[in-house]
This record gives structure tokens, sequence and C-alpha cells, in this order.
């Protein structure tokens, strides 16, 4: 069968990286939660949809995952221990770039607010727990396409 040649480069909208028009690459997701049974579910969600995943158990061993792995985006929790999802992200906008979706199972909207305000353009979005996996996947996608210099685009 014949195939139409990909004439995209760089970055596409669906999970994959191209390097030199023709070797795919999967884009690489860190998810940063205490929760293993969390930890597994994304990590089962994100990879059915083509990303590589890795875990980091909290925010100090997130630091080290995203100073070896270089993730093109990360999912963290707002509540861990040792090194909470604030503290981690500060530290990742001294290193870089990465897009940041935080994460928390605190439903409290004033907590949204008051973390969006403090992160500003810091992450691409917050989003509550219960998390529609649906919702998760538009959102790394559209974090992962994202021109970092647009801001928050957290919803509440």
């Amino acid at each position: 069968m014949n195939e139409m040649p990909n004439t995209n480069q760089g970055y596409s909208s669906d999970s994959k990286t191209k390097l030199n028009g023709d070797t795919e690459v999967a884009k690489k997701i860190l998810v940063v939660d205490d929760d293993a049974a969390i930890q597994r579910l994304y990590s089962a969600v994100l990879e059915t949809e083509g990303y590589e995943v890795q875990v980091a158990d909290d925010g100090a061993h997130g630091l080290k995952m995203v100073y070896q792995e270089r993730p093109d985006l990360i999912i963290s929790d707002l509540d861990m221990p040792r090194m909470n999802g604030y503290e981690f992200c500060k530290i990742v906008r001294l290193m870089d770039e990465i897009p940041i979706l935080m994460i928390s199972g605190s439903g409290q909207q004033v907590e949204k607010m008051l973390i969006v305000k403090l992160l500003g353009n810091s992450i691409e979005g917050f989003l509550a727990k219960p998390i529609d996996m649906s919702d998760l996947l538009q959102r790394v996608a559209a974090a992962l396409e994202k021109d970092r210099s647009e801001g928050v685009t957290a919803s509440y």
C-alpha cells in the first residue's frame, strides 16, 4: 500500500514527535503523584494514547526524573509528602519551561483559584480529582501544543 509522506515537521497534534521527517518518538509525560493507583491509572490511559509515561512518588523524586528524562509534559499532584506540587512546580520553572498540569484532590474552589494565582504562567492548567479521563487527554494534548507565552489555561 502506498502511503503519502507526512510533511508535518516538529510536534504534531498526536502523541508522537517527528524527528528528521520519518522517525516517530513518543512524547514523554512525567506523572508525579504519591498515590500508586493514580499513577497506574494515568499511565494506562496515557500509554493507550501512545505517550511514554514515567512516574515519580513525590516532588523530590519528580525533580530527579525531570533532570534525567527531560519530559515533554508533567502532570503533578498538589498534595504530596517530602515536596508538594507547588514547591515542585516552582523549582521546575527555575530549570525549564516544561508544561505542567497541576492536579488536586481538594474540590475547594478557593484552593484552585489560589494555586492558579500563585503559579500564574507556571502551569498550563489545574484539574480537580476525580478527573474525567477524556478531559485529562484533551488537556494533555492542549498543553503539549500550547505556546508558553499564552499563560495558564486553568479551568475551575
